[in-house]
């Protein structure tokens, strides 16, 4: 799948009109045909845009969600795929690591993929991720589904791997907003703590700098960041009914896009 060319400042004014407009049964048809292979299977092959063929009635809602998504794409000059490998994003765990071992696999799933190139070659996305987590023995109370808003943008600054969980109350005593803010953690293994926090707080700051951390507070509060290779993650925690439903919500995709605007205009002009 090759990403589209968009402009950092185009994302902050995006034509969101697409995702109100309801398809009409034949071409919401016609999509899923297009998109549903007989025989398709995820364990032996990973296609972004490919879905197992459905024996029973399918589900309207994900196809129509599926197909507004693919509109508003086409019509903003980005490229939308309803599922994408986590091995394309840098430092996404594909599976995850479990603290009790055992033989039941924690994985994690990214979906509804909205994404560009900028003009100057840097690359941003956002999706929905699920994890999928075991805590002990395989019963259906043991494993635990969260869902996650995911924002990337490739800052063109190589960073070892930080995560940093947003703090629910603020560290006045800190030395700055990053610690104040922040604290280090694992996003996905669900540690509370990290060893060498000196240290993480170092690694973080080679590309969190004063003026880039004063912004994500400001355009992203709440949102826990992640760095690896040279992307900044910002993930943020959601749960409400019909969940998947609001992947296609204009009002949370704005909120997306215009994070990945703000964030990779400051990050250009400080090259």
């Amino acid at each position: 799948m090759t990403a589209a060319r968009v402009g950092w400042e185009c994302l902050a004014r995006l034509d969101y009109a697409p995702l109100t407009v309801k398809p009409d049964p034949h071409s919401l048809d016609a999509y899923r045909s297009e998109c549903e292979v007989p025989g398709y299977d995820d364990a032996v092959g990973f296609d972004a845009e490919k879905a197992p063929e459905i024996q029973r009635k399918p589900d309207e809602s994900l196809w129509r969600r599926r197909y507004q998504l693919s509109s508003f794409a086409r019509a903003n000059g980005l490229t939308y795929a309803f599922r994408s490998n986590p091995k394309r994003w840098a430092g996404m765990p594909a599976k995850l690591p479990r603290p009790s071992g055992g033989s039941f696999d924690d994985v994690s799933k990214i979906h509804d993929v909205l994404e560009a190139v900028s003009n100057d070659g840097r690359g941003f996305r956002t999706a929905a991720m699920e994890l999928t987590q075991c805590s002990g023995a395989v019963t259906g109370r043991d494993i635990t589904f969260s869902h996650l808003i995911v924002v990337a943008v490739q800052t063109g600054t190589l960073s070892e791997q930080v995560c940093l969980k947003h703090r629910t109350r603020q560290h006045l005593d800190a030395p700055d907003l990053l610690e104040a803010n922040y604290s280090p953690g694992d996003l996905f293994a669900g540690s509370k703590t990290v060893k060498d926090t000196a240290g993480h707080y170092d690694r973080a700051r080679r590309v969190l700098t004063p003026e880039l951390s004063t912004l994500i507070l400001q355009v992203a509060p709440g949102y826990d960041l992640y760095m690896s290779s040279d992307w900044l993650y910002l993930m943020k925690s959601y749960a409400f009914a019909d969940e998947h439903k609001k992947n296609a919500d204009p009002d949370l995709l704005r909120e997306r896009f215009e994070i990945a605007a703000q964030i990779g205009a400051h990050t250009i002009r400080s090259a």
